[in-house]
């Protein structure tokens, strides 16, 4: 029977002269993290913060002349065709009347006056977009409803610089099928002056 030897066969059980310490834990000649570093890394991702993927926002277009506008969806109950609209006597030059809905009376907006465009004339297209302004009711006649569009926050643009006071309510505007897309903000749009006379 051979006997046992301690000395390792052909050097295979020694351990490195400089330790597993340098080669497992400590960055390298080129700073990287140890093996040992660099693997429990690639299990949480790194020590760099995740970047969340960006939440795309949802968009009624619509129209108004020729250009195309959008309003969150978020602040849209419904779009309705247009039905009767009773005159209201000294009523802001943009409001056309009121209609009912379901019962409910809300006040109607023509888009075109309150944005200091061309009114609306009413035909098939035509549309009310209602929205819900804090449980107000507010009807907003617009030409035409496209469609809904998904838009990251990065891909919205600052609007252009004007002098005119009506383009504050445009907040952002966005490159939509060879031509730009002006998004409004509710809130904005709701307290323009209204200090001119009606087209």
């Amino acid at each position: 029977m051979n006997e046992r030897s301690d000395q390792p066969e052909n050097g295979t059980g020694e351990l490195p002269q400089s330790g597993l310490k340098d080669e497992i834990l400590q960055r390298d000649e080129n700073d990287r993290p140890g093996l040992l570093y660099r693997f429990a890394d690639s299990l949480r991702g790194g020590d760099e913060e995740q970047e969340k993927p960006e939440e795309p926002e949802i968009w009624l277009v619509f129209r108004l002349g020729g250009t195309s506008f959008g309003l969150p969806v978020a602040d849209i109950r419904e779009v309705m065709r247009v039905g009767p609209i009773t005159r209201v006597p000294e009523a802001p030059f943009s409001v056309t009347g009121v209609t009912d809905l379901r019962g409910r009376v809300i006040p109607i907006v023509d888009l075109g006056a309150r944005l200091e465009l061309d009114a609306v004339e009413v035909d098939e297209q035509s549309r009310i977009v209602v929205l819900d302004a804090d449980g107000r009711l507010i009807g907003l006649l617009v030409d035409a409803v496209d469609r809904m569009a998904r838009i990251l926050p990065s891909q919205k643009e600052d609007p252009e610089p004007d002098a005119d006071e009506r383009t504050a309510a445009v907040v952002a505007v966005y490159a939509w099928e060879e031509e730009k897309l002006m998004l409004l903000d509710v809130e904005e749009l709701l307290t323009i002056d209204e200090t001119h006379p009606g087209h």
